[in-house]
């Protein structure tokens, strides 16, 4: 008898790692198109098919690690491929996913998992969540082939395990004569079951890797990631969450939140989960977490986990740390605001001259943007005392305004501090080294923390103690609107040789304090709040400075009072002896300041203008327009007369102005006379003569409307009014095609009746600047293509309309209801021109950012002198002939082109046709 040996197993070679197939269903080219990029980084064979047909082919020749299904298709959906895939016995098993941007209800949902689904997805996809699923069923679908392979080798060396029994027992016989034969056979066996085992424990050994591979992918990932089971219970968190948290993950397994996190914060992740697990889809929030190196803001992703059946067995959440973003957005916020203010305020300090005015808007603003629960000014006076000039204060907190305080509140090392020109931050004012002074009063009105500013102004150094000369008085600078130019520049550049004389001595002068206080809590104040309130203070020096300017320019105008007094009244017998003239007469210098004035209009006085430049008395415009025609004068030497328009009291005033140059003996310029007369009112009866004229064509324009619009209303209210009565007294008799006939015939007339009145009324909207821009997100190719369907039902088959669309294009955001109203007011034009069986295109084009319609039609055409006149009310071309219509489609259209800011330009030939061209930009 013969032994039946074991065949030699000897371990095979390794052979590199294969890609797996992956299957890619939907009907849309660019849905392929997106899967494919997504996908693309797993390197694996991505098989695409665009119904479910082609997918149920693919899976007869190839075997899938997982599939993607569009669960809306033309023909076969979804649901229907899935079903028979699982027909099939050998892909009961293969994972499916569905996808679609549709079927969000739950019941889609639920009769996806009925179907075998491994998960059901919405659009938008998440790129990083799809791609981790479908890299775990690749994982899984190479686990599964591994071991099935492991499997096949084991069934066959079981087989030859069992073939060596076999021999074992008929050799039996001769055991005792073959044992050294059979022990020898017996060990090559011990060693073919012993590589069986290490190739068992090898595959083992694969599994465990890619689970440690997928968990160091999961721990090293950047986001906080964890699992909890319906019942809030932490099922196994990642690396991240550990460090962030620093709790121990063994420690967070089989906690929930509320074991973790306060009562409040725990309540909201507990209520994102139910949520989740109740609509049965993947949600985001926004969760706002306190963590030992303080707050921060995360985006949460979180979607359920499913068993096979369908049942939900726990919930992941993918948080991603956005802390740093929100801290960016708020500082540039803050900043924003910051930079706001100042500008605010340094407009009040540019315009005005009333310090009282800028010291509010300044505690104001300052308070808003600091969030401060009080912002004051503090000013210091000559004898010694100080007093809050200036205050914002949130209700119930007591004000300090007009509070005035003795010199022992304000010691002289204070006052050394703050004349070099530095803030003082103070957190918590008990521990302020100042606090013996200032504790009691900080006290009684509720401070806990504050910033103070000093407002610093340079001075000339005198023999005077430089606490003290800080103001005249202790009353407040009264400040005026004007200021006298010439003695404005005079001053400044006296201080200015002042200051660039080297034996004078600038220094530093305290005025006052701006100062920001926190009542309800302690705060710790930020750099850039500290640097706001110091800028806002040397401005405000700026604008004390300019106040006590403009009182030294007053001392110099009451010094030429006198002079200027003697001068009118040399010239008081000229000006009496014109008195009655309306011509008003004046002289300028060569810097086109006023030396001399007669007869000056009623808002100004003698003495207020001159000595003035045309900029110290009107407007920016009005002057320089003014100054530039005096200006050319002085410089040809050549006079000129022209009509000019100013702006007094509000009020536009037209002159006739003459303009002459004056000449000494030595025939050099020495400045120019003027004269000029008001002709406002000559100006205005032109003016009414002119809005006569236009009332007159407005009536022309409300005859026709109200012509166009009895005969427009009359003739289908006659048919309506016609076929209604015929039908009451006929219709019992009729049969019923005829009585839907007639019915059709009142609703297409009633219809032609809405769109006139829509017609009506939107322009009436657009006339008073009410006609709306809503955009909304609207698909261009499905809305043309459901117009042109409408449009198509109402013309019949007399006329065809169709749309090309010559490129794709994206959703955009753009007003539906004047999209619609313009398109179809063209396209029935084209097809109301056009002859019977007539053809109409209507052409969707996409460009960067903007969308073009273009109407053409093969009908009457426009005759040139028609085509200046296309968008005016009730116009109408001269060939139409007998063609019906209201003269309002071609306005209406302009209208709703322009409220979209849009372009529109129309060719035409007569006979051959006529294209209208329409370009609005879209908003992506």
């Amino acid at each position: 008898m013969q032994f039946m040996m074991a065949p030699s197993l000897h371990p095979k070679t390794i052979e590199p790692e294969t890609k797996v197939n992956i299957l890619l269903v939907d009907d849309e080219p660019k849905n392929l198109l997106a899967l494919e990029a997504i996908l693309e980084s797993l390197d694996q064979n991505l098989v695409k098919a665009s119904s479910g047909e082609d997918a149920l082919k693919c899976l007869l020749k190839q075997d899938f690690a997982v599939i993607l299904l569009d669960v809306q298709m033309p023909g076969m959906d979804g649901f229907e491929t899935a079903k028979l895939i699982r027909q099939k016995q050998t892909l009961q098993h293969t994972p499916i996913i569905f996808i679609t941007a549709i079927n969000r209800d739950e019941a889609h949902v639920l009769k996806g998992y009925s179907l075998g689904a491994a998960d059901y997805l919405l659009k938008p996809i998440v790129p990083e969540i799809l791609v981790w699923k479908v890299s775990v069923f690749i994982s899984l679908f190479k686990q599964t082939e591994e071991i099935k392979r492991k499997t096949l080798e084991l069934e066959a060396a079981n087989k030859e395990l069992q073939k060596t029994q076999f021999a074992l027992s008929q050799a039996n016989e001769q055991l005792e004569l073959k044992v050294a034969r059979r022990t020898a056979q017996l060990q090559q066996v011990n060693e073919q079951l012993r590589a069986e085992i290490v190739e068992r424990q090898q595959a083992e050994q694969a599994l465990r890797e890619n689970q440690e591979l997928l968990q160091a992918i999961l721990d090293n990932s950047p986001a906080l990631i964890s699992f909890k089971d319906p019942q809030g219970r932490y099922i196994w968190v990642n690396q991240e969450y550990e460090i962030i948290s620093n709790i121990p993950k063994e420690d967070v397994k089989g906690k929930t939140d509320y074991d973790i996190f306060p009562q409040d914060i725990a309540d909201r992740f507990a209520g994102n989960d139910k949520r989740v697990l109740q609509a049965g889809l993947a949600l985001e929030f926004e969760d706002i977490v306190p963590l030992e190196d303080g707050i921060h803001t995360y985006i949460a992703q979180k979607f359920p986990l499913y068993h096979s059946p369908g049942i939900p067995y726990g919930v992941c959440g993918i948080y991603t740390d956005i802390s740093d973003r929100k801290r960016a957005e708020d500082a540039l916020r803050q900043q924003m605001q910051r930079e706001q203010l100042l500008r605010t305020t340094l407009d009040h300090i540019r315009r005005s001259l009333d310090l009282n005015q800028i010291l509010a808007t300044t505690v104001t603003e300052v308070q808003k943007v600091l969030q401060a629960d009080r912002v004051l000014i503090f000013r210091l006076y000559r004898d010694q005392t100080s007093r809050v000039v200036a205050e914002a204060v949130i209700p119930p907190l007591p004000t300090t305004l007009s509070m005035t305080f003795p010199d022992e509140i304000f010691p002289a090392e204070c006052y050394d501090f703050y004349c070099q020109g530095q803030p003082r931050i103070i957190s918590d004012v008990i521990n302020d080294e100042w606090a013996d002074c200032l504790l009691e009063f900080m006290q009684q009105i509720g401070v806990k923390s504050k910033i103070v500013a000093p407002i610093i102004q340079r001075v000339e150094e005198n023999n005077s103690n430089l606490k003290t000369d800080s103001n005249s008085s202790n009353t407040p600078i009264q400040n005026s609107k004007s200021i006298t130019t010439a003695a404005h520049s005079q001053t400044v550049a006296q201080g200015v040789r002042k200051i660039q004389n080297p034996k004078s001595k600038i220094q530093n002068r305290l005025w006052g304090l701006l100062i920001a206080h926190s009542c309800q809590d302690y705060r710790q104040w930020q750099k850039a709040e500290v640097d706001l309130l110091s800028s806002l203070a040397n401005q405000l020096a700026i604008a004390i400075e300019q106040a006590e300017l403009y009182a030294t320019v007053q001392q110099e105008l009451n010094r030429t009072k006198e002079a200027k007094e003697a001068l009118r009244v040399s010239e008081e017998r000229f000006q009496i002896a014109l008195k009655n003239s309306p011509i008003i007469v004046f002289n300028h210098d060569t810097e086109l300041r006023y030396t001399w004035i007669y007869n000056p209009t009623s808002e100004f006085t003698v003495d207020q203008i001159l000595g003035k430049l045309d900029s110290d008395l009107l407007p920016p415009e009005d002057a320089d327009r003014l100054m530039s025609i005096k200006r050319q004068v002085l410089t040809s030497g050549v006079g000129t007369r022209q009509e000019i328009c100013l702006t007094n009291s509000n009020e536009v005033r037209y002159f006739d102005l003459t303009v002459e140059p004056l000449w000494n003996p030595d025939g050099k310029i020495i400045g120019i006379t003027c004269a000029t007369t008001d002709i406002t009112e000559q100006k205005q009866a032109e003016e009414i003569r002119r809005a006569l004229e236009v009332e007159k064509e407005l009536r022309k324009v409300q005859l026709r409307f109200f012509s166009m619009a009895s005969h427009e209303f009359r003739t289908p209210i006659s048919t309506i009014l016609g076929t209604a009565q015929i039908l009451k007294s006929c219709a019992k008799e009729w049969p019923e095609a005829k009585r839907i006939k007639n019915i059709l015939r009142i609703e297409k007339v009633a219809r032609n009746m809405t769109q006139l009145i829509d017609d009506i009324l939107t322009i009436n909207r657009a006339e008073s600047g009410k006609l709306e821009f809503n955009p909304q997100r609207l698909d261009l190719a499905e809305f043309c293509r459901h117009l042109v369907e409408e449009m198509q039902l109402s013309v019949g088959s007399n006329y065809q309309i169709t749309l090309i669309s010559q490129t794709q294009c994206p959703t955009a955001k753009l007003d539906e209801k004047l999209l619609h109203s313009l398109l179809s007011n063209l396209l029935s034009n084209a097809v109301k021109y056009s002859p019977q069986g007539g053809r109409v295109d209507l052409t969707l084009t996409c460009q960067e950012q903007e969308v073009i319609f273009k109407i053409k039609d093969s009908g009457i055409g426009i005759p040139l002198e028609d085509q200046r006149h296309l968008f005016e009310l009730f116009h109408r071309g001269g060939n139409i002939g007998n063609i019906p219509g209201t003269g309002l489609g071609l306005s209406v259209v302009k209208k709703c082109v322009d409220v979209q800011g849009g372009k529109i330009s129309v060719t035409s030939e007569v006979g051959v046709g006529t294209t209208v061209i329409v370009s609005i930009s879209w908003i992506p």
